[in-house]
């Protein structure tokens, strides 16, 4: 079942009158707001005993990401024995319509040879930062593995270079 859209949600809780199909089903509509919750927790406001919670309306963003990431293409990846932390490496990224370079530790899970022609998720409007001389101009996204050392979030297909996280 299609839920309501959220602005009609909550103007019938708000109003006091059961929504169509149980607020169960729809609260996939109101999930995403950063500043509050979508079941407002404010219990002042009682206008149905079956609601004991005001919904509060928020602002929806086009994305739910503050930071823009891309599919990347590792084109070449080499060991970076001159920074500081262990198993860094260097990593030249193809995003579609440009090249990246991105500083990550993934020696301990990867060797370099394996890593070209990988698609890996990399954070891409952060900015850059310098680590030892080597400018880094992406995040590239990584989980701890079980033993707390990244793993790179990777596309379970092969992906069009470039596409963006949505």
């Amino acid at each position: 079942m299609v839920g309501l859209p959220a602005s009609e949600l909550i103007h019938q809780v708000v109003a006091g009158v059961q929504p169509t199909g149980g607020v169960a089903q729809h609260h996939v509509d109101i999930v995403g707001c950063r500043d509050n919750p979508p079941w407002f927790t404010d219990r002042s406001y009682t206008n149905h005993s079956a609601y004991p919670y005001r919904l509060q309306p928020c602002h929806m963003s086009e994305s739910p990401f503050d930071v823009t990431i891309q599919v990347a293409e590792i084109t070449d990846a080499e060991p970076f024995p001159e920074a500081n932390k262990p198993e860094l490496f260097k990593l030249q990224l193809d995003v579609g319509d440009e090249s990246l370079q991105s500083a990550a530790q993934l020696g301990y899970h990867y060797d370099p040879d394996e890593l070209v022609g990988m698609q890996v998720l990399c954070a891409t409007n952060l900015g850059s930062v310098r680590i030892a001389g080597f400018k880094s101009e992406a995040l590239t996204v990584g989980i701890p593995g079980d033993d707390g050392n990244p793993v790179l979030v990777t596309p379970e297909q092969t992906v069009p270079v470039g596409g963006t996280l949505y």
